[in-house]
């Protein structure tokens, strides 16, 4: 939702989600907004004949079925992107098989697939995206303000709200 931690650091979460944004409300309604004209656009093609939604996180880790994924298509990496997820959905959907030769399946250090990390070690900066991620607060407000039709578009739901820690007598 945030597009640089200097933002953030600026004005706080509340203020920033509630200022106007391109002739919508607040960014809440853009980024409804650029979801359904993304996933409405992309389905009129002709040249698409199925849209699977993918939220960006999911690249970031680690591909979560790697046991299963590499006693039956072997690999020398001790892990797979998460890219490797989506492709083991579109293999799943269509019938389609991806390139092995292209890399993905290469270990770490060789492997071109892994996304940025969410942090500062890539081109992606969001140091605070934790904090907000452990705030109830924060939770609370976005659960009720996002356009959950929209979110659901590309795969997010409503997140729990953490339960606040309680320290031991």
């Amino acid at each position: 939702l945030m597009h640089s931690s200097q933002q953030l650091d600026e004005v706080s979460w509340r203020d920033y989600l509630s200022k106007e944004w391109q002739s919508h409300a607040n960014i809440l309604e853009y980024r409804a907004s650029m979801i359904k004209s993304a996933v409405i656009e992309s389905m009129d093609r002709e040249d698409v004949k199925l849209v699977i939604p993918l939220k960006y996180e999911k690249l970031l880790d680690s591909f979560g079925n790697f046991d299963n994924y590499v006693s039956s298509s072997g690999t020398s990496a001790s892990e797979l992107p998460g890219i490797v997820g989506v492709i083991d959905d579109i293999q799943s959907r269509t019938g389609l098989r991806a390139n092995e030769a292209a890399g993905w399946k290469e270990p770490r250090d060789h492997n071109l697939f892994w996304a940025d990390p969410i942090g500062c070690n890539g081109h992606v900066c969001h140091p605070k995206i934790q904090a907000l991620r452990e705030d109830a607060e924060y939770i609370s407000y976005i659960n009720e303000h996002a356009d959950w039709k929209s979110e659901h578009l590309i795969g997010y739901q409503q997140m729990m709200a953490p339960k606040q820690a309680v320290e031991r007598i």
